[in-house]
């Protein structure tokens, strides 16, 4: 068994979204890596969330998630600039589909053409993760700290 599978449906159009915002918002004293080529609001509040209960954060995200972050979501921002426990890198390239570890969980998202999550594949399958892992890493080498980033816009 390599995983669950949940998909955004025209019926359930958030099913992946709200997946993806469960896992992280449970994350409560948890390690949370995460890689996301987006921002959107229910992301933001179940990180908020699990930093909140104790969790660590470490997030990778695009440039222009960076600028989406800062126009829409300052609030968000501020706290991924402050917080001790919340982790930030900008890729230097964009980043195309997600990625979430937590505890013995990993989970790839696949996008379509608008940036809409469409589905999440969770597993705890060893290969599943440590190529979970092994991406994670490589981003994070490449990337500069958001608040690198922010200095210099």
């Amino acid at each position: 068994d390599a995983g669950d599978l949940t998909v955004a449906t025209d019926r359930n159009p958030l099913a992946a979204v709200d997946r993806i915002a469960d896992i992280i918002r449970d994350g409560r004293q948890a390690e949370i890596r995460a890689v996301s080529p987006v921002v959107v609001q229910q992301f933001n509040r179940a990180a908020e969330t699990a930093l909140d209960a104790g969790a660590a954060v470490e997030l990778v995200i695009d440039r222009d998630v960076v600028e989406t972050s800062m126009s829409e979501f300052a609030r968000a921002t501020d706290r991924a600039l402050d917080d001790d426990d919340a982790t930030v890198y900008v890729s230097p390239e964009p980043i195309e589909y997600g990625l979430f570890r937590r505890d013995d969980v990993a989970c790839v998202t696949a996008y379509d053409r608008r940036n809409n999550p469409r589905c999440v594949l969770e597993s705890t399958d060893s290969a599943v993760v440590e190529w979970v892992d092994d991406r994670f890493e490589s981003l994070v080498a490449d990337a500069r700290r958001l608040s690198a980033v922010v200095e210099n816009a």
